[in-house]
């Protein structure tokens, strides 16, 4: 209806562009984008392009109120890309909502600061600042009255407390969600709630637990038409059958994932990630490179050079394992894998509990154990655990996998059982700790995560009791 609407006034409108067309234009686009209204595509340069036309076009005319739903919508679009415009655009939204006084949307854009604000923070104080502009946001919705957007930022903070590992502060804001939701009939927002939260208990390995919030998600999306069955509710819900080895039924709901709807880039990854793990077990090569190598794509997508310890890496990283050992390179694969399941507790580094607990895993390091020898596979552990973070994101990202295989040359011709010999970042953060800073300022200082310094000070800890404990001595006429 809405679509013939807009058809009728483009006829009426003959081509003319005014404030009236823009302002229902801006609308048709943020349906898209909600799921609201069947589209043929996910068009985000053309959102964008739309929501800029839009901007200009109020500016023109002087319309505080949508000039600011442009900016915000704008700003929304880019959310979750690497674009740092959006915060512009939201900033200046949340400004013009200021001017109005209107209090009803001025939660919108705070919400979305603070969204961005978590999606790009570094340290445990920036993640704190990110949640206060959600805290902030959720307060103003619930002042008014608006129960549908109070319901999204309750769930968003769920999500940011599960990644700091405050569960119970999480399960509260979840619960808050999704009660809120199944009160007013909120069917779009209830799957939203129960996705986010079912990806949360995924990482944990909780598996039953997040199949089956995966799993409701799904049965509302049919039951209600909402957003055309998700691909990201597909992928969780197939993921959910990968933990309980039921490959047919996972690969049924990853095919259906391919030509389903899908907008977000996370989703996307763990769809191909559900495809590369369906093709490892049925020893299918071919198929196996092709998603792969698709995923490669989408988390090349979504790093930045200067954000490159995120979730999608990470969820990368663990299919590669698959890869390595495909390609017969054993030791890599229990080096790249104890780096994965060994990732320090910190800010934006993703809980991998799921990747100790998935079967098809535990089966892999038992094979692998049992091909290279306990001596072996035990070594390779223990060097997996000081493969540094950075480095390791790096050589992932850039020609997998012989950037990696040339990280690991590099890495054992360095690595000795004595400190002798410190890289550029160990000696600035002894230097720092000689200095007489805490841990938490000088991962501000060297904009690294708390979790990260420790695991550093960890490493020095060992390697410097290691170089303190007395030497055998050598046996008579050997040489010293």
């Amino acid at each position: 209806m809405f679509r013939r609407a807009m058809k009728q006034f483009e006829t009426l409108a003959d081509g003319a562009v005014d404030l009236t067309w823009s302002r229902l234009r801006a609308r048709q686009v943020r349906m898209f984008i909600h799921g609201g209204v069947d589209d043929t595509g996910d068009n985000w340069d053309d959102w964008q392009a739309q929501f800029e036309d839009h901007i200009t076009i109020s500016r023109a005319y002087g319309d505080l109120a949508e000039l600011a739903f442009g900016l915000y919508y704008r700003g929304f679009v880019v959310l979750w890309q690497n674009n740092e415009s959006s915060l512009q655009y939201l900033e200046e939204s949340f400004h013009c909502y200021c001017e109005l006084n209107d209090r009803f949307y001025m939660a919108l854009p705070l919400a979305g600061i603070g969204q961005r604000l978590f999606y790009v923070a570094q340290t445990s104080d920036q993640v704190e600042v990110s949640k206060g502009f959600m805290q902030r946001s959720l307060e103003l919705s619930r002042e008014v009255g608006d129960q549908n957007e109070a319901s999204y930022t309750a769930s968003d903070l769920g999500q940011v407390a599960f990644s700091q590992g405050q569960y119970a502060e999480a399960e509260r804001y979840f619960g808050e969600a999704k009660a809120n939701q199944r009160e007013r009939r909120d069917m779009a927002g209830l799957s939203y709630s129960l996705l986010e939260e079912s990806d949360c208990v995924f990482l944990l390995g909780e598996f039953r637990q997040a199949g089956a919030l995966a799993e409701e998600a799904l049965e509302i999306t049919l039951c209600s038409n909402i957003l055309q069955s998700d691909q990201t509710i597909l992928a969780m819900v197939g993921m959910g059958c990968i933990s309980q080895d039921r490959y047919r039924d996972a690969e049924r709901l990853f095919k259906q994932a391919m030509s389903a709807r899908g907008i977000l880039i996370v989703g996307k990854i763990w769809m191909f990630i559900g495809l590369t793990i369906i093709a490892y077990h049925n020893r299918n090569s071919s198929k196996f490179q092709q998603h792969f190598q698709r995923m490669i794509e989408y988390v090349q997508c979504f790093s930045e050079h200067s954000r490159r310890l995120n979730q999608p890496l990470w969820l990368f990283a663990a299919m590669a394992v698959l890869h390595l050992v495909l390609e017969g390179k054993k030791e890599w694969a229990v080096e790249l894998l104890s780096r994965v399941i060994h990732l320090p507790q910190a800010v934006n580094l993703p809980m991998m509990r799921w990747v100790e607990k998935l079967p098809l895993f535990t089966r892999l390091r038992e094979q692998l154990q049992a091909e290279l020898g306990q001596t072996t596979y035990a070594a390779a552990w223990e060097r997996g655990k000081l493969l540094d973070l950075d480095q390791t994101a790096e050589a992932l990202l850039n020609g997998f996998p012989q950037s990696f295989g040339n990280l690991l040359s590099s890495t054992h011709a360095t690595i000795q059982p004595y400190p002798d010999s410190l890289t550029a970042r160990e000696l600035e953060i002894l230097n720092l700790v000689a200095a007489g800073l805490s841990n938490r300022d000088i991962a501000d200082r060297l904009v690294l995560a708390l979790g990260t310094v420790k695991w550093y000070i960890t490493i020095f800890s060992a390697n410097w009791a290691s170089a303190a404990a007395p030497r055998p001595s050598p046996a008579p006429g050997s040489s010293s």
